[in-house]
């Protein structure tokens, strides 16, 4: 026979007394007092069941917080190891749980077979809801609904005890059996009814019992993916409390019975509870010290970080000055500034972890409040930098064009000097011209300068110069360069030219070809140049002009040395573009 917990033995005892006194004798009655103690047992029995249920989904629930919080440093051995003991714990929890509440069920199940409690749902950590779907399909559970009372003069239950320490008094007396009682004849066809009932429903249960703990097997889960699962059934039902009526049972054997299994489920859960509590703590001792390590390490590499940062904007503001528009951001910067350095200059906690999380995120935002300072200066010393060079640009374009008009002048100038040098020179050039050495048809090397328009030729420096000068003009006006058929005669080519030609060439060592102040030129360029040459200091001889001496119109001559090459103005100095300070900012 099951033994009632120490605690309720009074109460029986008052129930006793009181039936006793109120001349409740016979059998019947000593049969109803018997039902009713053992009813109450399982009543007493059931309620401890629910308080194990609640202790375990509380369980549960502290190892989900707790894998949660270990979950950002399951790169530590010990913690990852942990975790998944944790989670194997957590995986026969729900199974002992589920194998529990089949043998809850049994036991509190009416003789009907319909089930009058509730499937115990692990808050955490729990199989999948497909899993628990299955097996409930399985076994032939139902999970929502409770057994009716059909009259609610024949429920017994707690409800009319009230606790004093652990022992349920009754609050108010037994009523007398001989108004509430069934007579004799239908309480022992009751009794047979019920116990027939009750032995089906026993079958039943134990055959739902095995394939309910063979089908519903939980399957391990990730902790992360069962516990979304199960909160997520949670919240859309509470559990309820175990019911147990005074016609679940066919007798007080039936009902002691049912109180020795939930009793020994109530055990299983209670065991389950401990082992998931005791993981739970060990885990979390484990993600304490690696979430402080780890913390202490981020710390220590973010103070590193954020000095090499603050380093580097130093030295940009002192780059900086007070090339601002606004400034007010200089001194929101050292604000920030101050307080960066303030943080990292700190002792970090080394004995909690949160403390350190906590700190860690301080720094984090000084971090943040530190750059988006240093952002502000950069906005307005660019926005400075594009103000002053939009003024440089101004000022270079007004000195670019006050040069481009000294050039203009300068050139006006040469070109009237070279005018009146060809004005006092009509007839071409006489004599040995200034920077040659050498004589006649024999100057130096030193004394000449190549055409880089004419390949081969070469002039006197300032007559090349000039007829460079020239060329550029002619280029400008007719895309071709002038053509030149000779320049620079040395003296044994002179020679040669007055022997072909004796009539019109100049006795050997007289001609200003030897002095590389003439040239002979195909018809069209001759023809610019006689137009245009006095411009650059060149000229056509009087005499070689139709109508002169010796005709020539091929040749012509420089008669300028004294203006020289055209010398332009300096070119001003232009104010260069500034660039930002943080130009290379974000190479970095």
């Amino acid at each position: 026979m099951f033994n009632l917990p120490h605690p309720h033995r009074p109460f029986i005892a008052t129930v006793a007394i009181v039936c006793f006194g109120s001349g409740i004798v016979g059998a019947h009655s000593a049969h109803a007092i018997d039902t009713h103690v053992a009813v109450t047992e399982a009543q007493a029995a059931a309620k401890v069941y629910e308080e194990r249920r609640q202790k375990l989904d509380a369980a549960l629930s502290e190892a989900e917080a707790v894998s949660q919080q270990a979950a950002s440093v399951t790169e530590s051995e010990d913690v990852a190891t942990a975790v998944d003991v944790l989670q194997d714990a957590t995986v026969r929890a729900a199974s002992t749980a589920r194998t529990a509440e089949s043998a809850a069920v049994a036991a509190a199940g009416t003789a009907d077979g319909d089930d009058v409690v509730a499937p115990i749902t692990a808050t955490t950590m729990s199989p999948s809801p497909q899993v628990t779907a299955d097996a409930d399909a399985e076994s032939g559970e139902s999970t929502d609904e409770a057994s009716p009372v059909e009259d609610e003069s024949e429920q017994i239950s707690t409800e009319g005890a009230t606790a004093v320490g652990n022992t349920l008094t009754p609050e108010d007396d037994v009523p007398a059996t001989d108004d509430a009682s069934p007579s004799p004849d239908d309480a022992a066809s009751s009794s047979d009814t019920e116990t027939d009932a009750d032995a089906d429903a026993d079958a039943d249960a134990d055959t739902d019992t095995d394939a309910d703990a063979t089908e519903a097997e939980p399957t391990p889960t990730a902790i992360g993916d069962a516990s979304a699962a199960s909160v997520e059934a949670t919240e859309a039902q509470a559990d309820p409390e175990l019911v147990v009526n005074s016609d679940t049972f066919a007798g007080p054997d039936d009902a002691r019975a049912a109180a020795a299994s939930l009793t020994a489920a109530s055990e299983e859960l209670e065991s389950a509870a401990a082992s998931v509590a005791a993981e739970a703590r060990r885990l979390e001792v484990l993600a304490e010290d690696a979430l402080l390590t780890k913390a202490l390490s981020d710390f220590d590499a973010a103070v590193t970080d954020a000095q090499d940062a603050a380093a580097d904007a130093d030295e940009r503001i002192a780059e900086v000055g007070d090339r601002v528009v606004d400034p007010e951001v200089l001194s929101s910067y050292a604000t920030a500034r101050a307080n960066l350095r303030s943080m990292v200059s700190t002792t970090l906690e080394t004995h909690d972890s949160s403390a350190a999380l906590t700190r860690l995120e301080a720094l984090h935002a000084a971090v943040v409040a530190h750059a988006d300072a240093l952002g502000a200066v950069r906005a307005s010393h660019e926005e400075w930098i594009d103000t002053e060079n939009a003024a440089r640009a101004e000022k270079n374009e007004a000195a670019e064009a006050a040069y481009e008009a000294e050039v203009a002048q300068a050139r006006e100038d040469y070109a009237a000097a070279n005018r009146a040098a060809v004005a006092a020179r009509q007839n071409g050039w006489s004599g040995q011209p200034s920077g040659v050495s050498g004589s006649n048809g024999r100057l130096t090397a030193g004394s000449l300068d190549s055409l880089d328009f004419a390949s081969g030729h070469s002039l006197q420096r300032d007559a090349a110069a000039a007829l460079e000068a020239a060329d550029d003009a002619y280029y400008a006006e007719t895309g071709r360069h002038l053509s030149l058929t000779d320049s620079y005669r040395s003296y044994a080519s002179q020679v040669r030219t007055r022997a072909a030609k004796p009539g019109t060439a100049a006795v050997p060592g007289t001609s200003n070809h030897g002095w590389g102040m003439a040239v002979d030129m195909d018809y069209a360029s001759a023809q610019w140049l006689a137009a245009n040459g006095a411009e650059f200091g060149w000229v056509h001889p009087t005499w070689a002009r139709p109508g002169g001496s010796k005709p020539e119109w091929w040749h012509l001559e420089y008669v300028a040395t004294e203006v020289g090459e055209f010398e332009a103005p300096d070119e001003p100095t232009l104010l260069k573009d500034l660039v930002s300070v943080f130009d290379d900012a974000d190479d970095d």
